[in-house]
């Protein structure tokens, strides 16, 4: 009878181990998927802001041609207005330098908006040819990651970097702002 007895209590104690590990087992497999439902949906709302930032990013550049446009309107109009006021006669030393002076300024004026560095890291931007590890440090400092950043530089933008980096017009001669279109999808 005692045999009997112990030989239950062993069979219950082994039930309830095995209880405990399926137990054990079903919950981890659980928790495992509700990581990952978790971890997709970070993964969803990362692309949602991904796109609103590139969204952002296309009507900042609409503007700031824009804004180029209504700067080159207000520079046409104010070299009709001098052109008005004394026709035939050249301008003297005086207005050329004032008129340096503000061409300088526009320039300055003009430095493309910096973003402040992606978690991503932003874009390789050394696939674009001409930039190499270097420049791409340099483009960094600036604020510049990613490819439609390069893309929506306007004229003036462009001219700011050449200055502020003394590349002498090299992202024209190489096509910076062409490869970038291309790479964004732009």
């Amino acid at each position: 009878m005692i045999y009997l007895i112990v030989k239950m209590l062993a069979l219950l104690l082994i039930a309830a181990a095995l209880g405990v590990a399926l137990g054990w087992i079903l919950r981890g497999a659980r928790d495992r998927e509700g990581i990952a439902a978790r971890e997709a949906e970070a993964a969803a709302r990362v692309a949602t802001l991904r796109a609103e930032r590139d969204a952002v990013d296309v009507s900042l550049a609409e503007a700031r041609a824009q804004i180029a446009a209504a700067k080159a309107a207000v520079s046409a109009a104010a070299a009709e207005a001098a052109a008005s006021e004394a026709p035939g006669q050249p301008q003297t030393a005086a207005k050329t330098e004032d008129v340096a002076a503000d061409d300088q300024v526009d320039v300055e004026h003009q430095r493309p908006a910096p973003l402040a560095r992606p978690a991503d890291g932003g874009d390789d931007l050394r696939v674009i040819n001409g930039i190499g590890p270097k420049l791409e440090e340099l483009l960094h400092e600036l604020g510049i990651w990613r490819y439609g950043q390069i893309a929506a530089l306007t004229p003036a933008e462009a001219a700011w970097v050449d200055d502020h980096l003394r590349f002498k017009g090299r992202i024209a001669r190489e096509q910076w702002i062409e490869q970038a279109k291309a790479l964004s999808g732009n």
